[in-house]
């Protein structure tokens, strides 16, 4: 699957309860090989950018740059796709993992 997932399309309740969550993933090459956009955080220690999709994203896409924009500060991405989906039973709490 590589086409965004349209929040139209999105269970309502889901939507509301803040269940679905995107992950937006930044990979890039380095002088070592491929490098990962990480972060440490105060309490949770090293993280990925994550988030939830929101009511006013129109699909995923949108809420993974959306959050790659607020938590990064990053505003532009060569290259986008979905490498995951899955449910909150194959990946625990997430609705929707989106790895771009």
């Amino acid at each position: 699957m590589n086409k965004p997932i349209k929040v139209s399309d999105i269970d309502q309740k889901r939507l509301q309860a803040r269940e679905l969550k995107v992950c937006p993933v930044v990979i890039r090459s380095g002088e070592l090989g491929a490098e990962i956009l990480m972060f440490r955080h105060p309490l949770a220690g090293l993280q990925l950018v994550k988030g939830t999709v929101e009511k006013s994203d129109r699909d995923t896409f949108i809420a993974a740059k959306r959050e790659l924009k607020e938590e990064s500060g990053i505003k532009q991405l060569i290259a986008l796709r979905v490498l995951a989906t899955g449910n909150q039973d194959s990946l625990g709490k997430a609705g929707i993992l989106l790895v771009a």
